[in-house]
């Protein structure tokens, strides 16, 4: 229904309402978990270098991964959240998860095409990914991809800048 705030009457998404200096801010986090295998190898390398280089992982193997994404972002006080998670969880499983998950991530995932798929390289990438999703979430920003190769190795990537 059309008012003075809102002359179109037009229903905004969640998440909709402009921050102010008042509006509470917190950080979300969604996590899920995808199996892939990779071979870590550099083109610029002949075998043996990479074999140096990589040690085994120079081979085909494979990882269960856990992905992080944090977005920050206000409070609507209509709803009490940053964002609905469902949403958050659809975009990681549309864009990453289905491409990437039970796969070679070398040779069936095209947009990991021409990368080195080290840990750092895939969190990058993931960033790529999803930050225009999460921008176009009102007054919401991408503030870190978490990726946990192994229970002992995770990277953390907060963009480009």
């Amino acid at each position: 229904m059309p008012s003075p705030e809102n002359p179109t009457g037009a229903k905004a998404p969640l998440g909709a309402r402009p921050p102010d200096s008042k509006t509470p801010l917190a950080t979300v986090t969604c996590r899920r978990e995808f199996s892939a295998a990779h071979v870590l190898a550099s083109p610029s390398l002949d075998e043996a270098e990479n074999r140096r280089l990589y040690g085994p992982c120079a081979d085909l193997h494979g990882h269960n991964y856990r992905l992080e994404v944090s977005i920050r972002g206000p409070i609507d006080p209509a709803t009490g959240m940053v964002v609905n998670f469902s949403e958050v969880f659809e975009a990681i499983s549309r864009e990453i998860l289905v491409p990437c998950d039970h796969k070679n991530l070398n040779a069936d995932v095209p947009f990991l095409a021409g990368i080195i798929t080290t840990a750092e390289n895939l969190a990058e990438r993931f960033w790529s990914i999803l930050e225009p999703h999460v921008a176009a979430l009102p007054g919401c920003q991408l503030t870190r991809i978490r990726l946990h190769e192994t229970s002992d190795t995770t990277v953390d990537y907060r963009g480009p800048s």
